[in-house]
């Protein structure tokens, strides 16, 4: 609603409630954003609070800080793996049903010769459960093979840091595996990333 003017060529001028009417509407848009974006943000922290929380697949590496000081020392002993020209074979045998675990057979050679009389540990997840990390110690069965058993059984990408201990200091080695859900899956590094399956 508009209010008459003396003059014929003055602009109309609109009343208070239609002013009041277009205030309560920019209120409300303005308010509408800012609740919209507040909200987003929330559910945005509650969704990143669950993934860090409840997923197994999205975990934080034990000790990241530590592990950050000392990327220099790794670095170095997996530079040390590559410059002694070992190979290790990996082979994940199928899951003992009765038992629920795997066996898992390393194989460490130079060439063709076997590398022999060295301490070997490893830390062994599956990609899609990084929290949950698996510890073994490997014991030399037969010169170059060592061996050790391991509750993990799902099979997929699979995770290998190995630690070398022995008389040339410590190597260490980094590989996937994508393990097979029967049968023995082997693998070979620094050679590229193979799958055998036997029925």
């Amino acid at each position: 609603m508009l209010h008459a003017t003396n003059s014929p060529n003055a602009p109309a001028i609109p009343e208070v409630s239609d002013l009041a009417v277009a205030e309560r509407k920019a209120k409300k848009i303005w308010v509408g954003a800012i609740v919209t974006l507040l909200g987003t943000q929330v559910i945005g922290g509650i969704g990143t609070v669950y993934l860090a929380v409840g997923d197994p697949s999205v975990a934080v590496i034990p000790n990241y800080y530590k592990a950050g000081l000392n990327w220099d020392i790794r670095q170095r002993n997996l530079d040390h793996f590559h410059q002694l020209g070992w190979q290790v074979t990996a082979e994940i045998e199928a899951v003992d049903l009765e038992m629920g675990h795997r066996l898992i057979k390393l194989h460490l050679k130079k060439g063709q010769q076997a590398v022999g009389k060295q301490r070997i540990s490893a830390s062994i997840y599956h990609h899609a459960r990084g929290n949950e990390i698996y510890k073994l110690n490997f014991d030399e069965t037969n010169e170059g093979q060592y061996v050790a058993i391991c509750s993990l059984t799902q099979s997929g990408l699979w995770q290998f840091d190995l630690s070398i201990e022995g008389d040339q200091g410590i190597a260490e080695a980094r590989f996937k595996i994508d393990v097979a859900r029967t049968g023995t899956t082997e693998c070979g590094f620094p050679e590229p990333l193979k799958q055998v399956t036997e029925n």
